[in-house]
């Protein structure tokens, strides 16, 4: 029998009107567009969601250099979007550097790239931030990108 997808929202129901969203696009307004899949192998909902939710048709793969050499995920990721793959980065320094974020979104620019997929931890789902952040603002050197960001203070004991 084949798994079925069951998505619930990762986070309580907003009270009252939502505020109006600054993420207007192809997809509509979100506020709050985070779910938890589960129920599918992760390949499997990836797919899913590549053709169902976005209609990508031309995928970068951000992964996990350990997983992609002692799993079986990155092989079985790209057997399910198949064609759509237009290209894979393997492990990524880690704390999002500056350069390899801007020489990524080059690659995207040429390859015609319309989502990203991260298969691994925090350092390539930050840079696929970063990346898509570079992109929607046509930044395409460092100076352009530190001009483009809000400063940020962390306090921590």
């Amino acid at each position: 029998m084949a798994s079925q997808e069951i998505l619930r929202s990762a986070v309580p129901s907003y009270p009252g009107p939502l505020p109006k969203s600054r993420a207007n696009h192809l997809y509509g307004d979100y506020f709050n567009n985070c779910n938890i899949s589960y129920g599918l192998q992760f390949h499997a909902a990836c797919a899913k969601h590549v053709e169902e939710m976005f209609h990508a048709s031309r995928i970068l793969i951000l992964a996990s250099a350990t997983l992609a050499r002692s799993t079986s995920a990155l092989s079985d990721l790209q057997a399910s979007l198949g064609t759509k793959v237009a290209g894979v980065k393997l492990g990524l320094r880690a704390h999002t550097y500056f350069s390899d974020t801007l020489a990524i979104a080059e690659e995207c620019r040429v390859l015609g790239v319309d989502l990203i997929v991260t298969l691994g931890g925090g350092s390539l789902t930050d840079a696929a931030k970063m990346i898509s952040l570079v992109l929607a603002n046509d930044i395409h050197n460092a100076d352009e990108l530190l001009g483009s960001l809000l400063p940020i203070i962390r306090v921590g004991y």
